[in-house]
């Protein structure tokens, strides 16, 4: 193993058990909670997605006990890491005992908006650049689009301190700083997430507009809701099975907008875990996953403490929906569907097919051709 491989590595694995990672990484943090004294096994961190990569480089086989070594190798003198005797498990050298809350704001004081890049930018080219020409990282977070996944083409750069990056930010002042010939801006995550808010609230249809929930509650007694029902064969017909929604409540934690639907499904594992859906809107305190056997709803729960586990970096409390609060809920999530079909329903029929802006629809925009019957394709 070069040196070059070997120091990657070691990097790596400082990351995976560093306050940066642990606190939004709820499957490592759990594993070092299930043994008393912290440690996790080699041949597990092995298996991460990074990690693999890295370690193609050592054997193209699947030698487990080679990679084992060469993780061991790379680790024995770092500071923040020990292994055990036998150099198979590793643990930090220090306990995880901050809140996560406290964790994510020295985070994000310590951490820079920075961009723009290319748009097929990897991450490992991102790294580099950081630790060549801006200064060394905790981390490097790539922003994506939370549909698409698409990278947006800018970064959180997290450095070591709140000083670091204040250095870095003022020597980026005047085009201080080039990636492939654009110069980088940059700007402080905390400004940044301020100043987001701050437009989304200033939004004319914001709910948090004063105007607009000014208007909204004058006209509320002229709005009603359409009331919908749920059957008993629609309970039945729905197909869950029972045992599989499992409840999770943050207990009134301060969550800001540090908590969203993508970063709950992982917390659970994803699909890879048994989990099927999960209904969470951001920043509430309570949501709802369902799993697809009995079996791996209990797995969710097998992996609390005293009842309760990490999702997105913040404690919650599990809980197995049953009887009369289990019926309920399937209710919920059919009224769900079946407005969310209401809701499809009138937008098709505003933006066209049948009657809409200027009489019949003939064709596309404009009419189309001739305005005969519209030709079937297959």
């Amino acid at each position: 193993m070069d040196d070059t491989t070997k120091s990657k590595i070691k990097k790596q694995m400082e990351f995976y058990f560093s306050d940066s990672n642990l606190y939004r990484d709820s499957f490592l943090h759990e594993k070092m909670s299930n043994d008393s004294d912290g440690f996790v096994d080699i041949s597990l961190v092995c298996t991460f997605n990074r990690m693999k990569k890295l370690l193609k480089k050592v054997s193209d086989d699947d030698d487990e006990a080679v990679k084992v070594k060469a993780v061991s190798e790379a680790v024995g003198g770092s500071s923040s890491l020990v292994l055990s005797e036998d150099g198979t498990r590793v643990k930090r050298a220090t306990p995880l005992d901050k809140d996560p809350k406290e964790i994510a704001e020295e985070i994000d004081a310590r951490s820079l908006l920075v961009g723009p890049f290319r748009f097929d930018v990897t991450l490992e080219e991102l790294e580099e650049y950081f630790q060549s020409s801006v200064g060394k990282t905790n981390a490097v977070r790539m922003r994506r689009h939370v549909s698409s996944k698409d990278f947006r083409g800018s970064v959180f750069a997290e450095f070591g301190s709140v000083e670091e990056a204040e250095r870095v930010l003022k020597a980026s002042e005047g085009g201080g700083f080039v990636f492939d010939g654009a110069p980088l801006a940059m700007e402080k995550k905390a400004e940044f997430v301020k100043r987001k808010e701050e437009e989304r609230h200033a939004r004319k249809n914001s709910p948090y507009n004063n105007d607009t929930a000014l208007k909204t509650d004058n006209h509320a007694s002229e709005k009603k809701e359409e009331v919908i029902e749920v059957g008993e064969k629609e309970i039945e017909e729905f197909g869950a099975v029972p045992g599989t929604f499992v409840k999770f409540d943050f207990g009134g934690a301060d969550l800001k907008d540090g908590v969203t639907f993508g970063l709950v499904k992982d917390s659970f594992g994803g699909k890879d875990s048994g989990l099927m859906f999960v209904e969470y809107k951001q920043g509430e305190q309570t949501g709802c996953a369902r799993f697809s056997t009995k079996e791996t709803a209990q797995a969710a729960l097998d992996a609390c403490t005293d009842g309760k586990r990490l999702l997105a970096g913040f404690e919650a409390s599990l809980t197995i929906l049953e009887g009369e609060e289990e019926k309920e809920y399937i209710k919920k999530v059919i009224i769900m569907r079946k407005k969310a079909a209401i809701e499809r329903a009138k937008k098709e029929k505003q933006g066209g097919g049948g009657k809409g802006r200027g009489g019949k629809r003939a064709g596309g925009r404009g009419g189309g051709r001739g305005g005969g019957k519209r030709r079937k394709t297959r």
